[in-house]
């Protein structure tokens, strides 16, 4: 089934965009004291309990209308809460439950999607203290945290997986066709997904126009090529949250392709070359590597520039993308359908990284060679020591590392290991995710 959606919901400045950034891991929604800071829905991923989520980080809702733009921010929140699968409803402790807040609370009657209140800056108080004022809203699942001070955020990750048991089977639980590789096709608007998909199937399979946003939906479409089967999905084009943040339509877009990332075993980015690589498209790809699934650059329309360009585009493709110094990218023609054989090469080959699976062994004489090359370094006088590796259960699986004083392994030592690992077991197109843990020191007394 597809990933799950969930939708972070609340009026300004309760701190949701900081419990966002605290379930990914990342730093990527903008966080102020000013309320309203967050207008468009933010997406990312996050693994709670050993499921993979899509989080929908959405603007304040209020009915109150100091904001001119406060009405366009209310209908992309209903945007988000159509496509959720669990509702979390962000309240602030400080300020207790406010009238305005009932009337949300009628407003998320309609949805019949689980809904978890979550009482968030409560970081002075009991869960009983947190919680009383809020029983009136005629929620029974309620929980009590802290984003800014990570307190009882794992309780909180535990609730959802006991509220939401439907939502959490894993995507590897889903029919997929025997051997066929998933191929997702991702990129902005009007770069030649469509084009590109068409020209691979040799058949007008998809509709193609000059005007962005012609696709709007993620389109499944079987592929035998060499031997091989695979499902192509042609996505919508993802725009910049600016340019989404008026047209209610793309915005289920975005989760759709967000989703087909998840799907996909391969992702094949499509850049327009006339244009060259932009913000967007490393956003897109971050989403790639952040899911942890093969990567491919396609670089399209390149029939419109002379040889010369070429070469320039390719300088700097290798210059703007080095952090995916490990993937390949190609100069392609949708139109004129060239260079469709190279990017199909590389996406059997990334596949075939993403489906190595070495032995604990073979992780752990890696590692050790990789310590003699270049040692780890001392912390307060004592070497960080790197005992085992093993991959994590999962798909992808993570290469999970452990050792003394993991935690303050530097992150220069870190893409050493990737780069080792990398090397050692030829894998190609694909990012290597470590996780590091840290052995108990037997000698402190346990209470």
């Amino acid at each position: 089934m597809p990933q799950p959606v969930m939708v972070i919901f609340g009026r300004p400045n309760v701190g949701k965009s900081t419990l966002f950034n605290r379930l990914t891991g990342t730093h990527s929604a903008v966080i102020d004291a000013q309320p309203g800071v967050t207008r468009d829905r933010h997406y990312g991923f996050a693994t709670i309990e050993d499921v993979e989520w899509i989080l929908i980080d959405t603007g304040g809702f209020t009915q109150r209308k100091q904001d001119p733009l406060q009405p366009l921010l209310n209908q992309q929140v209903d945007i988000a809460l159509e496509e959720a699968d669990l509702i979390v409803w962000v309240l602030d402790a400080q300020s207790g439950c406010l009238p305005e807040e009932r009337a949300l609370a009628h407003k998320l009657r309609q949805y019949p999607q689980p809904k978890l209140l979550c009482v968030n800056k409560a970081e002075n108080l009991t869960q009983t203290e947190a919680l009383a004022d809020f029983h009136a809203l005629g929620l029974t699942d309620c929980c009590a945290i802290s984003t800014a001070h990570n307190h009882h955020i794992e309780q909180f990750k535990t609730r959802i997986h006991t509220l939401c048991p439907k939502a959490l089977k894993s995507s590897k639980d889903t029919p997929q066709t025997q051997n066929a590789i998933h191929l997702a096709i991702i990129g902005r608007p009007n770069v030649g997904k469509s084009t590109l998909t068409n020209a691979l199937l040799k058949a007008e399979r998809m509709l193609v126009s000059n005007i962005a946003g012609t696709t709007r939906d993620s389109i499944h479409s079987p592929l035998h090529y060499k031997q091989q089967d695979y499902i192509l999905i042609d996505t919508a084009g993802v725009r910049r949250k600016s340019q989404v943040a008026k047209k209610q339509l793309e915005g289920y877009t975005v989760i759709h392709a967000l989703r087909s990332i998840q799907e996909a075993e391969v992702v094949l980015i499509v850049i327009d070359a006339t244009e060259g690589v932009t913000d967007q498209d490393c956003q897109l790809i971050r989403c790639v590597i952040e899911a942890g699934r093969g990567l491919v650059i396609a670089l399209n329309k390149s029939d419109a520039l002379i040889e010369d360009q070429r070469y320039h585009l390719e300088r700097s493709v290798d210059d703007r993308l080095n952090f995916i110094h490990y993937c390949d990218h190609h100069l392609c023609s949708g139109k004129q359908r060239r260079g469709l054989h190279r990017i199909m090469q590389s996406v059997k080959g990334a596949y075939l990284s993403t489906q190595k699976r070495p032995s604990t062994s073979a992780l752990t004489a890696c590692l050790e060679q990789a310590q003699i090359n270049h040692p780890p370094p001392m912390i307060k006088g004592r070497r960080i020591k790197l005992r085992f590796a093993h991959l994590s259960s999962g798909s992808p699986p993570y290469i999970v590392i452990h050792g003394k004083q993991t935690d303050a392994l530097p992150k220069a030592y870190h893409r050493y290991l990737e780069n080792t690992f990398r090397k050692h077991f030829k894998l190609k197109g694909m990012p290597i995710r470590l996780s590091f843990r840290s052995d108990s020191n037997p000698y402190i007394q346990k209470t």
